[in-house]
């Protein structure tokens, strides 16, 4: 029983890490078309872009992980049944259940080498990567840090928390400096969105909800108290250079580690911000590993019925196909969190209980 086990074992690794590697060169591939649009601006040129889609490579490897599962699987084990391997290991009575387990000690080492370097190693070396490439596309205007982008805009700096589409900022705080560089104004802005672009270097800004702290007296511009001010709306001109916005990449929630999302998550919860998003890329780093498990193991029913005597190509398209699928339902049951306040932990959690449904049915059924 030894030897089979390390035998599918061992051709599972193989399997998935050959098709993690494919998957990696095709994405890394057109990533690094995306990034020649930066070549030029700048201090960034093709020598930091290489480096910073190198640097880019344990995140991808982390999230297409599940995907690698499925695919390598089902060749490997694909593979396997059309040599009559598998049917020969049936008829000396070993069930469907247990060569899926015989794979699943592999597995599982890949899971938890993929999920240690995803947690560990992705998060510090993507935001080093962010750090260099925001620094040289702005030409040291705009800083990228674990918790948003500081930008310099005159004599404003300005921190971004989030933001949240291509016109729409999050938790926006802005900080006014006098000749002398002595804090002269702060403002924070709940929602700051572009209304209105005349030009490359003329924008009107909305800012919503904006709490303003001024640090000077209006009459002869000496610190004299603080006023604090509350405005639901009101409208900036230039507030942020469009050409330095685009190239201050905000950290996406997926690529902070489970250890940042839950100190930032205790912090917004303790000044009253709003979570969910956080709590959704939570879960979803939660549910990650088991659905690396999952899709491997919905692999072996499907070799052993459906696919038992299809071709190679066959067996690809449908690892593509159900692939697909998990990460549509995925992305149909997240938002469901803010549209009618759906638990993040069962939204995240629903699409891989259905495929691991799936492939119970069809275990049972082979």
């Amino acid at each position: 029983m030894r030897i089979i086990a390390n035998y599918i074992g061992i051709n599972l690794l193989k399997g998935i890490g050959l098709v993690a590697i494919l998957l990696l060169g095709i994405d890394l591939f057109f990533y690094l078309i995306n990034e020649l649009r930066f070549v030029g601006t700048g201090d960034y040129n093709l020598f930091s872009a290489f480096e910073f889609i190198v640097l880019t490579i344990p995140r991808k490897l982390y999230i297409m992980s599940p995907l690698a599962a499925l695919i390598g699987s089902l060749l490997v084990l694909g593979s396997m049944a059309k040599n009559c391997e598998l049917v020969a290991m049936r008829t000396v009575g070993i069930s469907v259940n247990k060569i899926a387990l015989f794979g699943s000690y592999y597995v599982l080492l890949f899971t938890i080498l993929v999920f240690l370097g995803g947690e560990l190693l992705a998060p510090k070396i993507e935001l080093f990567a962010q750090k260099r490439k925001t620094f040289a596309l702005s030409q040291g205007k705009a800083i990228y840090t674990a918790y948003g982008t500081w930008i310099r805009t005159g004599n404003k700096f300005i921190h971004v928390a989030r933001i949240k589409d291509h016109n729409t900022l999050n938790n926006v705080t802005i900080y006014e400096l006098d000749q002398d560089l002595k804090l002269k104004q702060s403002s924070f802005a709940e929602t700051v969105k572009l209304i209105r672009v005349n030009n490359v270097n003329d924008s009107i800004w909305e800012l919503k909800n904006v709490i303003v702290t001024d640090f000077t007296d209006a009459t002869n511009g000496k610190t004299k108290g603080i006023k604090l001010a509350k405005i639901n709306n009101k409208e900036e001109q230039n507030l942020l250079d469009l050409n330095i916005l685009q190239t201050a990449n905000i950290k996406h929630l997926e690529r902070l580690s489970i250890k940042n999302l839950t100190t930032i998550i205790k912090d917004r919860v303790a000044n009253n911000l709003t979570v969910t998003d956080y709590r959704v890329a939570f879960w979803k780093k939660i549910v990650q590993p088991f659905s690396i498990l999952i899709m491997s193991y919905l692999a072996v029913p499907f070799v052993l019925g459906p696919l038992r005597s299809c071709s190679r190509g066959l067996r690809l398209m449908v690892g593509v196909i159900l692939g697909f699928s998990f990460y549509l339902l995925n992305a149909l049951f997240c938002p469901l969190v803010t549209v009618i306040n759906f638990p993040p932990s069962i939204a995240v959690i629903l699409p891989p209980m259905i495929f691991l449904s799936l492939a119970l049915y069809l275990a049972v059924r082979a």
